[in-house]
């Protein structure tokens, strides 16, 4: 889940200082082997950007541990990815309105899957800074 969280941390980043992050995070979901989750895994963080219900934090690219909101959204790709779809809808509806928690749910599910399949859930992947 490191590759997530790197992700997360640089689309944030992207999303404070405005230039567009969408090539950054592609590039390096291409290189990872995974693809198909740019599209959902931006999808998901465009809903939270947009709809959160709770203030966010994101750590910066080089801090060592996760936030509490990392390690939210981390749980739910950890609960989709192994079929926990109730905590998924959980965590969903605590992070954005309930109006968008599906949508995030979602996002969420397939960007788990994708990275499932890659086995990008062991520990020890990470991505050039």
């Amino acid at each position: 889940m490191q590759l997530c969280v790197w992700a997360m941390r640089q689309w944030f980043r992207a999303a404070v200082d405005g230039p567009c992050v969408c090539h950054v995070i592609s590039g390096a979901f291409g290189i990872a082997g995974v693809a198909r989750a740019a599209v959902p895994f931006h999808v998901a963080m465009r809903t939270l950007h947009g709809n959160a219900r709770i203030p966010l934090q994101f750590g910066s690219i080089g801090r060592p541990s996760i936030t509490e909101t990392e390690a939210l959204i981390v749980e739910a790709a950890a609960a989709a990815a192994q079929g926990r779809t109730g905590d998924l809808r959980a965590v969903a509806r605590g992070l954005v309105f309930p109006d968008m928690a599906a949508v995030l749910a979602r996002s969420l599910a397939s960007v788990a899957v994708v990275f499932a399949e890659a086995d990008l859930t062991r520990p020890g992947w990470r991505p050039d800074p």
